[in-house]
């Protein structure tokens, strides 16, 4: 009876055993599964955003070159500040497409991204802007951004509007809107 009882043990502990390593089995598969699934979704979602952004750049190119080829702004001048990053340089060169004289400063010294100025620049757009420029640069630079005459302002912060009614006063009148 000492004998059975020992084997009963061992096949216990052996069926513990099995059952155990099965369901660490399942387990690591369950585990590999989801991360299957999650890179999966992953990838998916990645790929989304790629097409979406890819379909987003066709569509910009596409007003770019209907204002290339259109020149709706042929004849004005444009103003901008803004923070200089890849989307408003997308916005400037694309006024620039449709004819328009365009003048960039950044609304932010510590956002101007000097490579997108460079970009910029040598694509004909003129930037009065660079990064970490001190308070005197910022205000030259914003000059520098009216002198051009604006029939259109762009001002993300208000520097350019409060420097025009202070020096440029006669470009009041000739602004569409407020």
């Amino acid at each position: 009876m000492g004998r059975t009882r020992g084997l009963l043990r061992i096949r216990r502990t052996t069926t513990a055993v099995l059952l155990i390593s099965a369901l660490l089995r399942i387990s690591a598969l369950l585990l590999i599964s989801a991360l299957l699934l999650i890179s999966a979704s992953a990838l998916l979602v990645i790929g989304t955003a790629v097409g979406t952004a890819a379909a987003s750049a066709e569509k910009h190119d596409a007003i770019g070159d209907d204002f290339e080829r259109e020149k709706p702004l042929a004849g004005m001048s444009l103003s901008i500040s803004i923070h200089l990053e890849a989307k408003t340089a997308w916005f400037a060169l694309t006024m620039a497409r449709g004819g328009a004289q365009v003048s960039v400063s950044g609304s932010n010294p510590l956002s101007v991204q000097d490579d997108v100025c460079a970009a910029l620049a040598s694509r004909g757009v003129t930037v009065n802007a660079r990064y970490g420029c001190s308070d005197e640069e910022y205000r030259s630079d914003l000059l520098k951004t009216l002198s051009i005459r604006p029939h259109l302002l762009l001002d993300d912060g208000g520097d350019l509007v409060n420097m025009m009614h202070a020096r440029f006063r006669d470009l009041i009148p000739s602004f569409p809107s407020g």
